[in-house]
């Protein structure tokens, strides 16, 4: 479930949707995954996200071009256990 979670997640940042947290859970809610907002702030670091102000506001990105996650573990393999 987590890594479904996360592939998820991580699709919607790279798409750019998620404008913050509570935002992630309802984008989440609408993909059948149920998560609360803490649950969602880990995943975020986990895989790598941070939140980076735009001209149109903040939105969740990619931090690392690496794919390095904060614990170290690509993104490559988070999908992978997906």
């Amino acid at each position: 479930m987590k890594a479904r979670r996360q592939a998820a997640l991580l699709e919607l940042v790279e798409r750019g949707v998620v404008t913050s947290q509570s935002r992630a859970v309802d984008l989440l809610a609408g993909l059948g995954i149920r998560a609360t907002q803490a649950t969602v702030s880990r995943d975020l670091d986990d895989i790598g996200a941070v939140r980076i102000r735009r001209p149109d506001g903040y939105r969740y990105g990619l931090g690392d071009p690496s794919g390095a996650s904060a614990y170290g573990a690509p993104l490559s393999q988070v999908l992978r256990d997906f």
